[in-house]
């Protein structure tokens, strides 16, 4: 409807959330708002929170092939790939999973989608770390089945504190290993900057670059349709502070582009320019 620029999809979706009544008329107001005041996309360096790190595992979670294979072109590194590629069920499907096309005729294996053999090789290389880089590199490595063992080896003796951020940030982290790495102050803040939320709900409330977690959450409708409890909170705000105020809406259709803020803060900001406040 309103394009990739300006902030056209997200507020598409926003629309889409609005009473249905009224949807024809709000469109027309937010199409007149962005043709009227033209924004460039911001350069790419200002958009380092990508906050999709945590809907790739949701996407992946919904088990399906097609979804899968979204995920694989244009999702993390390391071995999630090569589970990916092996039909490995990340929710509740049992066995293989079907594997696309795209995917099964990928042959190249990439150093880092290699599990390691030997736990104690992993652990030594895990304590070897003294850079991000190089955390990074070694996390990747990290299998389904080797979180008891990195768990177990950070009790021994914490792990290193660039391999533990690592660790935390790979999207794949079971919320009980990642928990045990939440020792530090603001490790929460520091992880949902890297992407890792504890549901779309709490991308709503604390995703910044509100833009980008608009555009997540609109994805979310079709790569995690089970994910559905950040939709009724967004459409509860989007008719409360909204409505079918044309100026709210211009508002919001010349604040979304530019927004660095969280989705909440958007509507407040909206609320206050409408209010003269």
């Amino acid at each position: 409807m309103f394009g990739a620029r300006n902030g056209g999809f997200e507020l598409e979706f926003l629309v889409s959330l609005a009473e249905p009544g009224h949807r024809e008329p709000i469109a027309r107001r937010v199409e007149e708002q962005l043709r009227d005041n033209p924004f460039e996309p911001r350069p790419s360096w200002c958009t380092w929170t990508d906050l999709r790190s945590s809907a790739w595992m949701w996407t992946l979670q919904e088990d399906d092939p097609e979804l899968n294979a979204i995920v694989y072109a244009s999702g993390p590194r390391g071995v999630l790939r090569d589970e990916i590629r092996r039909g490995l069920p990340f929710g509740t499907a049992r066995g293989p999973l079907p594997v696309a096309d795209e995917v099964r005729q990928d042959r190249e294996v990439r150093p880092e989608e290699v599990r390691f053999d030997d736990p104690a090789a992993l652990e030594a290389a895990l304590r070897a770390v003294t850079t991000m880089k190089a955390g990074k590199r070694i996390a990747c490595r990290v299998g389904r089945a080797d979180w008891g063992t990195v768990v177990r080896a950070d009790r021994n003796e914490p792990l290193p504190g660039y391999a533990r951020w690592a660790l935390a940030r790979r999207p794949d982290c079971p919320d009980w290993a990642r928990a045990g790495f939440h020792t530090v102050p603001g490790f929460t803040r520091r992880m949902r900057r890297a992407g890792i939320f504890d549901s779309p709900l709490d991308l709503l409330l604390h995703g910044r670059w509100g833009q980008t977690a608009l555009t997540v959450l609109h994805q979310g409708v079709v790569h995690f349709p089970s994910r559905s409890e950040a939709r009724a909170p967004l459409r509860q705000l989007v008719r409360e502070r909204l409505g079918t105020d044309p100026n709210a809406w211009a508002w919001t259709a010349y604040l979304v582009p530019r927004w660095t803020g969280t989705v909440p803060e958007l509507f407040d900001a909206v609320h206050k320019g409408v209010n003269g406040r």
